[in-house]
């Protein structure tokens, strides 16, 4: 705590390696999240790993990997501008307040560079400077002057600041082990209760096993397949990556790319994902996890037709995967096809009853329909099977906040952002409940929060417009409103 500063900002989430050096401390600190700034501290990335801040005048910031920021002045008077310092790296910046007179310095020594999504932002060196446009991409190098270049579209430019849901199907994993030949089938008995207990949520005492097997047999490759992917579920991709690039996997090849673009995903490399998925189907025309990571990947980009390509492949050539019934329910879902959502997430409880994901995504439907009590049966459901699963519990809040029941709904809210704070929706379940009960600064503060963590979805900016609207902000609730609207026009 320091008393002689106003609080400029906070941490709002860390992936990988985060640390800052608050002013006046000589030694870099882990960065935490919620972790509090001050003006003059520092915040650096390093390899693999990313920050998202929120600063104190609203505006919102990502670092992407090796880079580094200081808060050199927030605005405290209307004729004087926030100054922040890039020193180096890839910073992905948006600010919706008309008020807000955003300056980025970057040394003249280091490489920098900026994308500004909504907002205009003063970016200079001591070679020159430029007013950075929304849509536009700023870049200073060593001993030059910035310059900048029109993108036609900023969010596909900025790949790495989106949030990419991984799902590992343990049901379809079993089915390809029961299926498996060859020398690695010997373990199958210890491989079989490693994936069951994953399938349960023990990933703790599966890994366990996992690493045994991986050790004790040279590497086996259904182990290595086992362990990654339980640490893609854990939110682990640097360990995933570390298991996956000891070397190719022969006839299991495809699957070890499909894997590694998982992890990649999850690290904010898409480029690099989509080529590894590429490669994996150049292998393997009807690799399952490769097909319906393709389609997730391109439906979080909103490249729908790709999305229902990719769905469409999966389902076809595996009519009997869980996985794949999922993802064509999440196509039909997104193209506002509810019935045959539903239908699709059926299917895949008929394949796997205790598929917790089907269940949330049913619920999630029945509940958008006005079917709450069937929704709840289901959510119900999902609970018992796995109650410390961020997607069950702010479902599970939002059905609560519908009956009134806010207290109950902010704690599920409250323990769905411990579980993944990288997942936008219980952000904006507390916001929805801060409104209600009447604290519509900090409500405001949690739905902003939510657009900063998944900036791509349109029902965030919503009900971030509906925000303004509530705190008479005219000017932001139209604009904000807008950009939901350019998302997705049926939102």
């Amino acid at each position: 705590m320091r008393p002689y500063l106003y609080t400029q900002g906070k941490i709002i989430t860390v992936q990988g390696k985060v640390e800052y050096l608050p002013v006046k401390i000589k030694s870099w600190e882990k960065a935490k999240i919620l972790q509090k700034l001050y003006e003059k501290d520092r915040v650096k990335t390093f390899k693999r790993s990313r920050a998202a801040i929120l600063l104190r005048d609203e505006t919102q910031l990502r670092l992407n990997s090796n880079a580094e920021l200081v808060i050199r002045r927030l605005k405290k008077k209307s004729n004087k501008s926030s100054i922040l310092e890039l020193v180096k790296g890839e910073g992905w910046f948006r600010t919706k307040n008309p008020n807000s007179k955003l300056e980025v310095h970057t040394p003249t020594v280091t490489a920098a560079i900026m994308t500004v999504i909504e907002g205009n932002i003063d970016f200079y060196n001591n070679y020159g400077s430029i007013v950075v446009m929304p849509g536009e991409e700023a870049t200073a190098l060593p001993g030059k002057a910035p310059v900048k270049r029109k993108i036609l579209n900023p969010d596909d430019a900025v790949q790495w600041v989106l949030y990419y849901p991984v799902y590992i199907s343990w049901y379809d994993l079993l089915q390809e082990l029961k299926s498996a030949a060859g020398s690695e089938a010997a373990d199958i008995s210890a491989l079989k209760d490693a994936f069951i207990r994953c399938k349960k949520g023990d990933l703790v005492a599966a890994i366990n096993i996992l690493k045994d097997i991986f050790k004790d047999k040279d590497g086996n490759r259904w182990a290595a397949a086992g362990l990654a992917s339980a640490y893609i579920e854990q939110g682990r991709a640097d360990l995933a990556v570390s298991v996956l690039d000891k070397g190719e996997w022969d006839n299991l090849e495809y699957k070890r790319l499909s894997l590694l673009a998982g992890a990649r995903l999850l690290l904010g490399e898409a480029q690099e994902a989509k080529k590894l998925l590429e490669q994996s189907l150049s292998l393997k025309d009807n690799s399952l996890f490769a097909l319906t990571l393709f389609s997730t990947m391109e439906l979080i980009q909103n490249h729908k037709k790709k999305a229902q390509d990719y769905a469409l492949r999966a389902l076809v050539m595996h009519p009997k995967s869980e996985s794949a019934n999922i993802t064509a329910g999440e196509i039909a879902q997104a193209f506002f096809n509810l019935e045959r959502a539903e239908l699709m997430y059926s299917a895949a409880l008929e394949i796997n009853p205790e598929s917790v994901k089907a269940r949330v995504s049913r619920a999630r439907v029945l509940f958008g329909s006005g079917r709450a009590q069937e929704a709840l049966r289901d959510i119900e459901y999902a609970e018992e099977i796995k109650p410390n699963d961020a997607q069950v519990l702010s479902l599970a809040g939002f059905i609560k906040l519908s009956n009134g029941q806010k207290r109950l709904a902010r704690l599920s809210f409250e323990k769905a952002v411990k579980l993944d704070p990288q997942y936008g929706e219980p952000r904006l379940g507390l916001g929805l409940v801060d409104f209600r009960e009447g604290r519509n600064g900090e409500g405001f503060n949690e739905i902003l929060i939510a657009t900063l963590i998944e900036p791509k979805v349109s029902l965030y900016q919503s009900y971030l417009a509906k925000a303004y609207h509530q705190l008479k902000r005219g000017v932001e609730s139209i604009a904000t409103a807008s950009s939901a609207g350019k998302l997705d026009p049926k939102d």
